[in-house]
C-alpha cells in the first residue's frame, strides 16, 4: 500500500526550498545592511547646538542673498528682452 505522491509534489518542494533559500538570503543581506548603517550612524559626530544654529542662520543668509540676485537678474533680462522685441 504505502503513500502515493503526486507526480509534480517533489519538484514543488524543489521550487518552495529554492524559493525559501532566496528569501533568506535577502533577508539576511537587509539585517546586515541595516547593522552596518546602524555602526555608521554611531560613528557620526553630530554638531553642538552653537554650530547648528549658526549654521542655520548663514544657510538662511544666503538663500535669501541668491533669491534676490536670481530676481534682479531675471528682472534685468525680462526688461532686456521686452526692449529688443518692441515694436515701433
Amino acid at each position: 500500500m504505502g503513500v502515493r505522491i503526486p507526480p509534480g509534489l517533489p519538484l514543488r518542494a524543489k521550487f518552495v526550498v529554492r524559493f525559501l533559500k532566496k528569501w533568506i538570503e535577502k533577508m539576511y543581506k537587509m539585517y546586515k545592511f541595516f547593522s552596518e548603517v546602524r555602526s555608521e550612524i554611531n560613528k557620526t559626530t553630530w554638531p553642538k547646538r552653537d554650530e547648528l544654529i549658526g549654521s542655520t542662520i548663514v544657510v538662511f543668509i544666503l538663500v535669501i542673498f541668491f533669491a534676490i540676485l536670481l530676481g534682479a537678474v531675471d528682472s534685468g533680462f525680462s526688461f532686456l528682452i521686452k526692449k529688443v522685441f518692441e515694436y515701433r
